[in-house]
């Protein structure tokens, strides 16, 4: 137990003997100044469940019952509610074991996932392995988070976030009064809660806290930075942080916290100074390296897009505010000024095409908050989202993922999913077999100088093709489906101030399949006759002069 929760512990007890007991004790007094008339009590570690109950339960002479919270703080620090468990919170505060199944499933899956991920820096990963397996091998790798693991633990945490929130959100849908009655325990609404403020001669002051919550307005939902969720009436706010107990392998755990939410006059101020900072940036912008821009060109797309966004709508609650500033710091140097600039000008119609495309789907709505989507610690993940948009619409709350990409003109491909060669045949994309015996044959062929870097990868398109060719309508669904992502791409043309939006809910019809086209090392999968064209290039992630290196298949799409 942790030095907190013990100490809380032996607050109440202490309280609860010297009532029973009539000792004199500062918050027991304050109690009974309170409460004069007290018949009896039953303190929380008497039930069989003590998160369940308050820590003091007063029975009054006149048979009312009066439930009582109990703190002890030291000095001034800010009352600091229950902590949660990640894994039980939907259950005991929201009343839903569905909603706890479904929390846990995914739970499960992003747990392992993260695992794999931090011993995959130290070890080639065993397909095998359980996640008790893995977690002992975390436990043995890093004992403690390092700079090294930091980020995926940022990504893993904004991962769960992201599932409590799209859980929170259909529990609001189908019954928002489940969370309103939620709110109101975990704000301790329908209790006494008595805070007894202490420093090292002891208790110096005791003293009643309570909120003072208009339940007759709405209750919304929220996102805020990289892990937490937040539910709010009005300015009343509480957050639920979610958070490692200590060390990479140990439990997760959810931290509460009560927040006043800023009044929108200073949520528009701040943004209205972010968009300021930011539009200095492009002002003062200086390209500075001559790397490869591609990469760079669509993440500041992603950037500017948010920015027109936020712009255009600056009483917004941001998620994360410094995301899309430090995007733009990272990668703008490595584009050219007028780039830039066409994308700045782009993003006008941009904005516009996804204004359009939100009304065509949902008629009137109103926008509540905006995210850049970090990237992602699991490869191959179906979800290709890069910016998400939170509205109301109907009274129903929704999360809208959208697709960012930048090309120069429409005669452009874009690029998607890179899926490896490995795994291209397996259950992650078409579900057909594996190339691995023949990527294992022609690695041993290539070093023994029998063949070459083209004739490899040939031989590789060559039974991809053969594999794709052969198989059945579904599969060859499921694996396209998997390299395009499932998100709405937004495709800005930023040389020719355009944008086209492709939605992900059409489905994909007759595929005709041409093997070894254009080139020897490419398979065209043509869609929808001719709506929809798909090439997949087989390649070595290193040049030639590193030797046999990893196989993609890069994906190009035309529009």
């Amino acid at each position: 137990m942790a030095k907190s929760s013990e100490n809380g512990k032996a607050h109440v007890f202490t309280v609860y003997e010297s009532l029973v007991n009539h000792k004199s004790d500062p918050t027991a007094n304050y109690i009974k100044q309170l409460y004069p008339n007290i018949k009896s009590i039953v303190n929380k570690y008497q039930t069989n469940q003590p998160d369940q109950h308050p820590d003091l339960l007063l029975t009054l002479q006149n048979e009312d019952v009066v439930k009582i919270n109990l703190f002890s703080i030291k000095g001034n620090t800010p009352i600091q509610p229950k902590n949660l468990g990640a894994k039980s919170f939907l259950t005991k505060y929201f009343n839903s074991e569905a909603l706890q199944k479904m929390f846990n499933v995914d739970f499960e899956h992003e747990l392992k996932a993260f695992y794999r991920e931090i011993v995959s820096q130290k070890e080639q990963i065993n397909e095998y392995d359980t996640t008790t397996i893995l977690r002992g091998k975390v436990k043995q790798y890093f004992p403690k988070f390092t700079d090294e693991i930091n980020p995926l633990r940022r990504a893993f945490l904004a991962q769960i976030r992201d599932i409590a929130f799209y859980l929170l959100k259909e529990a609001y849908n189908a019954k928002k009064g489940l969370l309103e009655e939620t709110f109101r325990i975990l704000m301790m609404t329908d209790s006494i809660n008595i805070v007894s403020r202490h420093n090292k001669e002891g208790i110096y002051k005791v003293e009643q806290w309570q909120t003072q919550i208009d339940f007759t307005k709405p209750l919304h939902i929220y996102k805020k930075g990289n892990d937490t969720v937040g539910l709010r009436i009005a300015e009343h706010a509480l957050t639920l942080r979610f958070k490692f107990e200590s060390r990479p392998f140990t439990s997760i755990k959810l931290a509460t916290s009560f927040e006043y939410f800023p009044e929108n006059a200073k949520v528009l101020n701040e943004n209205l100074q972010s968009i300021e900072a930011f539009e200095k940036k492009i002002e003062q912008h200086v390209q500075t390296s001559k790397k490869n821009s591609s990469n760079a060109i669509g993440k500041c797309n992603e950037a500017i897009v948010y920015y027109r966004l936020l712009k255009a709508n600056p009483s917004l609650q941001q998620v994360e505010e410094s995301a899309y500033q430090e995007m733009m710091t990272s990668y703008s140097s490595i584009v050219t000024h007028d780039v830039l600039l066409q994308i700045v000008e782009a993003s006008i119609v941009t904005k516009e095409r996804i204004e359009e495309y939100l009304v065509n789907k949902y008629g009137e709505y109103q926008l509540q908050s905006i995210q850049l989507v970090p990237e992602s610690y699991i490869k191959d993940r179906l979800d290709t989202t890069d910016l998400k948009i939170i509205l109301i619409a109907n009274g129903q709350y929704i999360e809208e993922g959208l697709s960012l990409k930048a090309i120069a003109t429409k005669s452009a491909k874009i690029t998607v999913k890179n899926p490896g060669a490995g795994q291209i045949l397996g259950p992650l994309y078409f579900n057909i077999g594996s190339l691995v015996p023949l990527l294992d044959e022609l690695k041993q062929q290539f070093e023994f100088r029998k063949k070459n870097h083209r004739q490899c990868l040939e031989e590789i398109s060559a039974e991809f093709g053969l594999a794709v060719g052969n198989a059945e309508l579904s599969k060859l669904q499921m694996g396209l489906e998997a390299i395009l992502g499932n998100a709405t791409k937004v495709i800005t043309m930023y040389k020719q101030n355009d944008c086209r939006i492709l939605e992900h809910s059409k489905a994909i019809g007759h595929i005709a399949i041409y093997q070894q086209t254009p080139s020897a090392i490419q398979t065209t999968f043509i869609c929808n006759e001719g709506e929809l064209k798909l090439s997949l290039r087989v390649k070595f992630s290193s040049g030639q002069s590193k030797g046999w290196s990893s196989l993609k298949f890069v994906g190009e799409m035309g529009i």
